[in-house]
């Protein structure tokens, strides 16, 4: 009986093969350090020595060297891969690159801003700030609101949206609490603004004389009186005491206005024939001063060589 030969099947040999050439791949690799542990795409080696990324911030631009993880396929768990980090040039080390607010996952996938720039419309606002937005409390009710990243003043009303968060008003919306005033000259955008100017009292000091005044109400970015019937009141004295409401909506820019109170003399008159002007301040004839709308009220006595006038000037909120 001859003996039998053993052969090896063939396909055992492919396997041991293919066996071979895969451990000698991982060792090779190892070796050198071109392996990549996680799967991410990007070699260990790459991983470690990182790269360098442009941050632009609100007060300046910053070249930061950055490096993620071997052993990790998202290094800050941002929902972002590390291969994924790399192409977008973002820190696979920090969720949010350019500290806006925004993860640099929300900010690729879901909102299309540029996770490396702090403040795309350089309207010195954070992005997030801009996406996520903040509350706002019109006449007593609230709601929330947000801005548009890509504008510095996404209602066109003058007033930027760094503006009109600091002042927590509608950036989109020119008048916030819609009286009538573009937000950026409102005296206070959130409410409707009255301000009675009440001539309490005058004390005449000059015998014969017949005292009448025009009063003027005008805010900071106007040089000339405001030409109104709520603004401009002629108001006649005849006694001790006399009421004047003269009614200053929200003027044309500022929290503060000028008051300005003129004494004329009807039993007296210029060269020209118009009545004279009386002293009620040392020898001027015009008594003015400004006023801030953050004061809910207040009274002022002015003496001079005419006679003691008495104002009280109340700020009403509606």
């Amino acid at each position: 009986m001859e003996g039998v030969k053993l052969t090896t099947p063939i396909w055992i040999v492919l396997i041991l093969v293919v066996a071979f050439v895969v451990v000698l791949a991982l060792v090779f690799a190892g070796f050198f350090g071109t392996g990549d542990s996680d799967r991410d795409g990007i070699y260990d080696s790459e991983e470690s020595q990182g790269y360098d990324i442009m941050v632009h911030y609100i007060n300046g631009t910053k070249t930061v060297h950055v490096s993620s993880n071997p052993t990790k396929q998202d290094t800050d768990g941002d929902g972002l891969n590390d291969f994924e980090e790399l192409f977008n040039t973002t820190n696979p080390a920090d969720s949010d690159t350019d500290d806006d607010g925004l993860t640099d996952y929300e900010e690729i996938t879901v909102y299309g801003t540029n996770p490396l720039y702090q403040d795309q419309d350089d309207d010195g606002l954070r992005d997030g700030v801009e996406l996520k937005g903040w509350d706002v409390t019109v006449r007593g009710l609230t709601k929330h609101v947000t801005s548009n990243v890509s504008r510095a003043d996404s209602d066109s009303d003058f007033f930027t949206d760094l503006q009109e968060y600091n002042a927590k008003t509608d950036p989109n919306l020119k008048d916030t609490d819609d009286d009538g005033v573009w937000d950026s000259a409102d005296i206070d955008p959130l409410w409707n603004i009255r301000v009675t100017v009440d001539l309490v009292s005058f004390t005449s000091l000059k015998n014969g004389v017949a005292p009448y005044f025009v009063v003027y109400a005008y805010t900071n970015y106007t040089i000339t009186p405001v030409v109104s019937v709520n603004y401009n009141e002629t108001v006649p004295l005849d006694a001790s005491y006399d009421l004047l409401n003269a009614d200053i909506y929200d003027g044309t820019g500022g929290d503060t206005f000028t008051i300005r109170v003129s004494a004329l003399d009807k039993n007296s008159q210029t060269a020209e024939g118009a009545d004279a002007p009386l002293a009620i301040n040392g020898s001027s004839s015009i008594w003015q001063i400004n006023y801030n709308v953050t004061d809910s009220q207040k009274s002022f006595t002015v003496t001079g060589d005419d006679g003691i006038l008495d104002v009280h000037v109340k700020i009403l909120r509606e």
